[in-house]
């Protein structure tokens, strides 16, 4: 089966670029906290980010003190961003 990944589209990728940058987006004012209301104690823990994206979960993972964030995304440009954003790279 051959592997689709649009998020590597750059057209695609820079469209959904511009909805995740606006402060109003589903993602920030419904996803995220739905997430996070769900979320164990983070404290010492290792914790495995399927899709991470552009790796915001991953950095409130690091910052709730977990000991080990690992993000994988089959984009290679999400990962880039990821990269950029959480880890300044």
């Amino acid at each position: 089966m051959a592997k689709q990944n649009i998020y590597d589209n750059e057209t695609f990728f820079e469209g959904y670029r511009k909805i995740r940058e606006n402060e109003v987006n589903a993602n920030k004012l419904f996803e995220i906290p739905a997430l996070l209301s769900l979320m164990p104690d983070l404290r010492g823990r290792k914790v495995l980010d399927l899709g991470c994206g552009f790796g915001e979960h991953c950095k409130y993972f690091m910052e709730a003190g977990a000991d080990h964030v690992t993000g994988i995304d089959i984009s290679e440009k999400m990962l880039a961003v990821a990269k950029e954003s959480v880890y300044g790279l």
